[in-house]
This record gives C-alpha cells, structure tokens and sequence, in this order.
C-alpha cells in the first residue's frame, strides 16, 4: 500500500483536480489517502469528505503546513509515503514508479519533475515563471514541486518535520545527493499564483524558508544565489528577448528579499505561533542529530 498525505488550505478547487488524479485508476486497497485540512475556512474539507472512504479528513485550525504534515503523519501506516500540496496534479502512474523505485531501496526520498502552468495567471506571474523555470532553483525543486515521498528508512531520518517552510528543500539538502532522487520518467504540475500580490507572497515564504533552513543549521548547504546568477548573467548575454521578463523577474525577487528581510525582523516566527502542536516538536539541535544517525 502507498501512503498519500496531502495538505490543504483554501483550496477547494485545487484539491479536487489533486485527488482525481491521484484516484484515477487506483485500486481498492492500493493508497492510504490523508488529506490535512488547516486553517481552512471554506468548503476544502467538504470536498475531501465527498471522495468516500478512500479518503480520510483531519481538521486543524492552525495555518501551518509543517504541523499538518505532522499530524496527518501520525495518522499514516503505510510506506512509501508521499507528501503533496493540494495545488499540484500528479497521477498515480508517477506515484507507482516513485513508489516502487523506493521500495526497491534505490532512494531514500524522491520527487517528480514539475512545471508550474502560468497560461491561467496574469502577465507579470506569466513573465517571472518564464525566467524561474529556467533556473537551477526551479530544476532543484526549491522554487516549489510541493511533492517529495519518503521510503520508511527516510521517513527514520525525519521522524518530525521542523516548522520551516521549505519543508522539500530541508529534506534535500539533509541527504547525500544519491538518497533524494528527482525521478525523470514522471511528472507533476503546480497551480502558479495567480496575481501579483500572491507571486510576492509566496516568492516572500519562499525566502524566508531558505533563511529558516540556514537558522535551523548553517551547515546545511542551502543555495538560492550562486548558480541562479550565473544563468541570469547568461540570459542578460544571449536573449535580449527575455529581458522584459528578467526584469519582472528581477523586480519579483528583490521586493521579496526586502519584505522576507523585514518579517524576520520579528523577535518570534509567526509559522511557529501557529503551529500549536500537540506535543513539543524537538529542538534544531535535536533534529540535526537525528539526522546524522543512520536510519
């Protein structure tokens, strides 16, 4: 059996494009689907329920991503597992493959190639993903698949998600390169913001989640800079073209970086305000430590 645990928060919509997918074709005892609903305050969960029993529903009213993973967590017995958000569409043949190149212990955490589908968003959305889908971010997975599964020694080596935001990129970043595979003959798709206002917001988490993985341990050896710069520098060089979007691009980022830089300014994380566990989570220290152990 395959484990499905899908976060959600306002995304009715969303969620059910996500879960026909995942559905489609499935037979009867093939997943264990959990869909964590938190800080929802429209009909998300009315729509999960409306799957039957394939699909559990657990309700938090704390908006935090990291805790509904944790919760839902708990609630999961089967392995592989995979961890999505609502927005992203994956079907369950890139979920068969995924599971069974972890089952066959050639990873310890997997995650699908991604493209983000602008067509629907406005120009400016439109511009600023025709540049990130070019960036080593983007290709990493940091600029946002919202997907990644665990086989169950992975899932021994994150026994709790930290109250970080770039939950896919710790979890990276954590392994050695050969024990996070991005497995090419599969695919998912994310629903992209579709205003500007939305882009900055979650360009801003974006940010900020790579700033929480640096505070959580400085040893770990995030990059959002370097490579992408280098690209940039080259687009500038040969695709006069583009520069419209590079400038929205560029536009996007440093506004971003000024508000991200702002918000950390607070004396308390908001995400970790929300959270609210059920038990206290273990300290940075702690976890760092489970991870250096071997599962």
């Amino acid at each position: 059996m395959i484990s499905i645990i899908v976060t959600a928060r306002n995304q009715a919509t969303d969620l059910r494009s996500c879960l026909n997918a995942i559905l489609d074709g499935a037979d009867s005892d093939e997943l264990e689907i959990i869909v964590a609903c938190n800080g929802c305050g429209d009909e998300t969960a009315q729509v999960a329920r409306g799957f039957g029993p394939a699909v559990r529903v657990v309700e938090m009213p704390a908006a935090s991503h990291a805790h509904a993973l944790n919760v839902a967590d708990r609630a999961a017995s089967a392995f592989p597992r995979f961890y999505l958000q609502a927005g992203v569409v994956c079907h369950l043949s890139s979920i068969r493959r995924m599971a069974k190149h972890l089952s066959d212990g050639l990873a310890l955490a997997i995650a699908p190639p991604f493209r983000i589908r602008a067509d629907q968003s406005g120009g400016i959305v439109r511009g600023f993903y025709e540049i990130a889908q070019r960036l080593p971010s983007h290709q990493d997975g940091l600029h946002g698949s919202s997907m990644f599964g665990l086989s169950q020694e992975g899932k021994q080596r994150f026994p709790h998600f930290p109250p970080v935001v770039a939950i896919e990129e710790f979890i990276r970043v954590s392994l050695e390169p050969d024990q996070f595979v991005r497995l090419e003959n599969t695919r998912s798709r994310v629903t992209p913001p579709n205003t500007f206002g939305e882009l900055l917001a979650a360009e801003t988490e974006l940010i900020r989640g790579v700033d929480q993985l640096r505070a959580l341990d400085p040893s770990l050896p995030v990059d959002l800079g370097t490579d992408d710069r280098r690209v940039l520098r080259g687009l500038f060089t040969r695709r006069p073209d583009l520069w419209l979007e590079l400038g929205i691009y560029i536009f996007v980022r440093v506004l971003a970086r000024l508000l991200a830089s702002a918000a950390g300014k607070h004396a308390v994380d908001p995400w970790e305000l929300l959270a609210q566990p059920t038990s206290d989570p273990p300290e940075a220290g702690d976890l760092v430590g489970e991870l250096q152990e071997p599962g």
